[in-house]
């Protein structure tokens, strides 16, 4: 057996333009001479390629089918003398080996040990606040509808399945006739006067005997071995993706719920009739439906199942050569504020409900309702000003907003320390437009943004224009993404949220 060849990895840092000078000082940095000076060149040359042909358009593409993602993050993007991976960092394969080197790593600029701090409490979500989450996190950091389409409907599925299995199954009639010494049902005249003309004693009775209706049942057989089959798909994908470990384990969680229902009664004996009997999907949900009786639950898992299909049969694949572990790092950073903010808030398991890319929890005994990634569009502001104030498709989506008694705060996260014009103008459409006067702070309209520090987490105010109507004031949190500041950053982000 021949042995593997050992390739060369160069590591890149995110958010990074390199010229073909900043590029060979890198290289030198990390392995001093060993490359020749015709290497180094071709290897650049190679690297800008692989982003313009290859990343730049599948990631823009990305971003334009899955807009409910809002990916702030810089795309990668290469020029005639430059190129950047911009905020997506992970491991990248070339196509093919360049002297020696065969792949990429773009490192993240908070450093591997705080990158993945954030990482690892972002994919810890799920555990806090339940597994409608996950694909809602998956979605976000894995943005391929083929992989996460699964996810996205087990949760439910399961549920639902739970909740049919737990009320009454329509049953269907099979009459048979048995033959016996004694009368077992209704005489059948015909048959108990022929085996009296042969000369026996036995009677031929009708019984009729009930059996749960197989259609149904083989629907949800059909549906829970796709989705068992589609998680096993993902979980081998990221078998060997380094960091993911936490996400493989809650995605193996799912597995094992569908593993449970396909091995239970009474499921368990139409899955081998489910997967060989050739029943167009049409027909099994038209008759689940028609057969469901007065179980609602059956005809919901009818209706997610032909969801399901029309998704299955409308994903467009992207390019196969992208890896897995492709992470957009504002996304990252987004997340794992939201972890803060549930903390901050002292959210437990309540009620969630996931759409698309977005979020919502909502604590009733408390009041309080929070929405992450959600778009909102009863605002005071009209759809032309919205535009104008630099908001995709006139539809305001902030981050975070926070519904408490009546009363509206939004918040925005962004994964750097200095801010942009542009920055300040949406955070601001957004507290004037969704924002409610908050009463115990002086009728204010109150946003919040927070931001990335390498130091002590600190908060800040300022105060909106005096002239307006109703002044609104926007607080801004620093947050740094170390373990050691977990119990600091809670405090300056309750601190925002609470201080009103």
């Amino acid at each position: 057996m021949q042995e593997e060849k050992a390739y060369f990895r160069l590591h890149l840092q995110e958010n990074v333009k390199y010229d073909l000078n900043k590029f060979r000082s890198r290289v030198r940095e990390e392995f001093g001479s060993y490359l020749s000076e015709s290497c180094i060149e071709e290897l650049f040359k190679r690297i800008k390629k692989y982003v313009s042909t290859t990343l730049e358009p599948t990631i823009k593409s990305i971003k334009e089918k899955l807009r409910t993602l809002d990916i702030e993050s810089p795309p990668p993007t290469a020029r005639d003398n430059y190129f950047s991976f911009g905020q997506w960092v992970g491991l990248f394969k070339l196509s093919e080996p360049v002297c020696g080197f065969n792949s990429i790593i773009v490192k993240p600029k908070v450093g591997d040990q705080k990158f993945k701090y954030m990482v690892d409490e972002a994919l810890g979500l799920p555990a806090i606040i339940g597994f409608e989450s996950l694909s809602v996190i998956l979605t976000n950091i894995i943005p391929y509808r083929d992989d996460i389409l699964n996810i996205i409907y087990s949760d439910i599925v399961y549920k639902y399945t739970e909740m049919a299995l737990r009320g009454p199954l329509p049953r269907i009639a099979e009459d048979a006739i048995l033959i016996n010494e004694a009368q077992m049902g209704r005489i059948d005249v015909n048959e108990t006067l022929k085996l009296k003309a042969k000369g026996t004693q036995l009677i031929a009775s009708h019984r009729s005997k009930l059996n749960q209706a197989y259609i149904p049942m083989m629907l949800i057989a059909k549906f829970h071995y796709m989705l068992l089959k589609g998680i096993d798909n993902l979980i081998s994908k990221i078998e060997n993706v380094e960091g993911l470990d936490l996400i493989k384990y809650q995605v193996e969680l799912l597995k094992a719920r569908h593993s449970y229902i396909l091995t239970s009664t009474p499921v368990s004996a139409y899955l081998d009739l489910a997967l060989s009997a050739n029943i167009e999907d049409s027909v099994l949900i038209r008759e689940t439906r028609i057969r469901s009786g007065v179980n609602i639950w059956l005809k919901a898992i009818a209706d997610l199942y032909e969801s399901y299909n029309s998704q299955v049969a409308g994903i467009e694949i992207f390019k196969p050569e992208l890896p897995l572990q492709l992470i957009p790092s504002s996304k990252i950073f987004e997340l794992w504020t939201l972890k803060i903010i549930i903390q901050a808030l002292e959210i437990s398991q309540s009620n969630i409900k996931s759409v698309d890319a977005g979020l919502t929890i909502e604590e009733v005994e408390k009041e309080l309702r929070l929405f992450y990634n959600s778009s909102y569009i009863e605002g005071r502001l009209s759809k032309e000003l919205r535009n104008r104030m630099l908001l995709k498709d006139g539809e305001l989506r902030p981050d975070y907003r926070i519904e408490r008694k009546g009363e509206i705060i939004v918040a925005d996260a962004k994964y750097k320390s200095k801010i942009t014009v542009q920055d300040l103008e949406r955070v601001i459409a957004y507290i004037v437009d969704i924002s409610t006067p908050l009463k115990t702070n002086g009728n204010k309209l109150v946003g919040t943004l927070i931001l990335l520090t390498q130091k002590q987490p600190t908060t800040s105010k300022v105060e909106g224009d005096s002239e307006l109507i109703t002044k609104h004031e926007l607080r801004i949190v620093r947050v740094n993404p170390s373990k050691e500041y977990e119990d600091s950053n809670i405090e300056k982000v309750k601190e925002a949220i609470y201080q009103f």
